[in-house]
């Protein structure tokens, strides 16, 4: 499990799921199958969500994260 920004990562298969401890955040990106880019697959964002960031900035510190981690694994280049 990696942590960045209070980010945890746990890869499961072909996927990373990335999560925001004490909070309902979570986001996972799967393996491509093709291409260059890691493309969400599921995000559980619902309206009484709260957390220390807004969603929009976890989005993209999870995208970051789950970027640098597929890199390192060969998933993207």
């Amino acid at each position: 499990m990696i942590h960045s920004y209070n980010l945890h990562l746990e890869l499961k298969g072909d996927e990373s799921l990335v999560t925001m401890p004490d909070t309902t955040f979570k986001v996972v990106y799967p393996r491509p199958n093709c291409g260059a880019h890691l493309r969400a697959k599921l995000n559980y964002f619902q309206d009484e969500q709260k957390g220390p960031v807004s969603r929009a900035e976890f989005v993209d510190r999870a995208a970051k994260l789950a970027d640098a981690k597929a890199r390192e694994l060969g998933w993207i280049a």
